[in-house]
C-alpha cells in the first residue's frame, strides 16, 4: 500500500493511504508530499487504532477548526468596526468660524470633519454643496475662506475669528492655535486670524523720525591766571579775545599819574 505524507511534526508525520485514512506514523525523515510505498505504524503503543482517522472525521475536524476561526474573525471585525464607527461619528469639540458668514464645523477626535451648519443666512448660503464629510478639519476651514474670497465676504484686511469648543481642553487649545497658523499661512497673511476673545489690532504705522539738530559746542571760556602771548594781547578794542587788556593798560596808566604828581610835590618842597 502507498502513503502520501500530508503533515510532518518532530516526531511524527500524518500520511494518508489508498483507502483515503490520515495515519500517524514515525517521522523517519518524511517530507510533506513524499509518496512512501510503506510507513512504520504506532502497533502495539498507547495510540492504538487511534493513530487512523478516516477521512470524512478529518475532514469535518476541519470544517468545524475554520467555522469557529471565522466566527471568531467576524465577531472581532464586528467589534471593531463598531467602535470605528462610534469613535468617527462622536464629535470631540466644535469650530465656529466667523467672517460675515458663520458657520460651525463639528469635528471628530480623529480631526475629521462629521458636520457643518451655517450660524446664519450668508454662512448657509457659503455652506451649500460643499463637501466636507470625511475632511480633515484644515482642509475644510481652507477651502471655506476659499469661497468666502470667491463670493466677496472676505477681502485682504479682513478677520477671520476662529472659536473652539470642547471638553477636552488640550484639544481645544491645540486645534485653534493650529488653525490660526493653518489660515494665516494659506491666506499668505492677507487676512487677519484671531481666536476666541481676541481682537484683531491692526499694523501700527511707521513713527516719523526727527530730524538730527546738532546743537552748539558752548564757547570755552579762558582758564584764569593764563596771561595770553603778547602777539595775541587785544590792545585793539575791535578784537576781544575774552581777556580785559584795556582795563589793565588804564591801571598802568593811573600808576604812571601818581608816579608824576609824587614828583610835583617832590619839586615844590
Amino acid at each position: 500500500m502507498s502513503y502520501l505524507i500530508m503533515e510532518c511534526a518532530a516526531s511524527y508525520a500524518v500520511a494518508l493511504d489508498e483507502e483515503g485514512r490520515f495515519v500517524k506514523v514515525p517521522n523517519l525523515g518524511y517530507e510533506v508530499g513524499q509518496e512512501v510505498d510503506d510507513v512504520v505504524t504506532f502497533e502495539g503503543s498507547p495510540f492504538g487504532e487511534a493513530d487512523v482517522i478516516p477521512f470524512e472525521a478529518r475532514r469535518v475536524r476541519r470544517t468545524r477548526g475554520r467555522r469557529a476561526a471565522l466566527l471568531a474573525a467576524a465577531a472581532c471585525l464586528a467589534v471593531a468596526v463598531v467602535a470605528g464607527a462610534a469613535v468617527w461619528q462622536v464629535p470631540v469639540g466644535t469650530v465656529y468660524m466667523s467672517i460675515n458668514p458663520e458657520v460651525s464645523i463639528a469635528v471628530n477626535r480623529l480631526d475629521r470633519v462629521v458636520g457643518l451648519d451655517g450660524e446664519n443666512d450668508d454662512g448657509d448660503d457659503l455652506i451649500e454643496g460643499f463637501s466636507y464629510y470625511g475632511r480633515t478639519i484644515d482642509e475644510v476651514s481652507d477651502g471655506l475662506a476659499d469661497r468666502a474670497e470667491e463670493r466677496g465676504y472676505l477681502d485682504d484686511g479682513g478677520t477671520i475669528e476662529l472659536t473652539v469648543e470642547s471638553d477636552d481642553e488640550e484639544w481645544k487649545t491645540a486645534t485653534e492655535d493650529r488653525l490660526i497658523v493653518e489660515l494665516e499661512v494659506h491666506l499668505d497673511h492677507r487676512v487677519v486670524v484671531t481666536g476666541a476673545g481676541e481682537t484683531a489690532a491692526p499694523a501700527p504705522a511707521p513713527e516719523p523720525s526727527a530730524p538730527s539738530v546738532q546743537a552748539p559746542s558752548p564757547e570755552s571760556a579762558p582758564d584764569e591766571g593764563v596771561v595770553p602771548p603778547a602777539e595775541d594781547d587785544d590792545w585793539d578794542d575791535d578784537r576781544d579775545d575774552g581777556w580785559d587788556d584795556d582795563g589793565d593798560a588804564d591801571d598802568d596808566d593811573d600808576d604812571d599819574a601818581d608816579d608824576d604828581d609824587d614828583d610835583d610835590n617832590d619839586d615844590d618842597d
